[in-house]
């Protein structure tokens, strides 16, 4: 059973389509959604039931902020699923 902090819609939640959708974006796409993809990682970190995610989540957001090539190391990568 999942925590209660715990998103219940995971797999299925808009978080989850936009980290598939990060995956494989096209790079115009990354110009306009670098903020969404900060809170849906922070998302992640905080409300995932699993603990691979969060803890990938977690890993890419400290890219994010510290890395001016992060898009392409993202994408590169696959997320989770590479």
């Amino acid at each position: 059973m999942a925590k209660p902090d715990r998103c219940h819609r995971w797999p299925d939640c808009i978080c989850k389509q936009q980290w598939d959708h990060a995956a494989t974006a096209p790079d115009e796409w990354w110009q306009l959604a670098e903020p969404i993809i900060e809170a849906t990682l922070a998302c992640v970190i905080e409300r995932c039931p699993d603990p691979r995610y969060r803890e990938h989540a977690a890993v890419q957001l400290l890219k994010i902020q510290t890395s001016p090539n992060y898009r392409r190391e993202f994408k590169h990568e696959g997320g989770l699923n590479s």
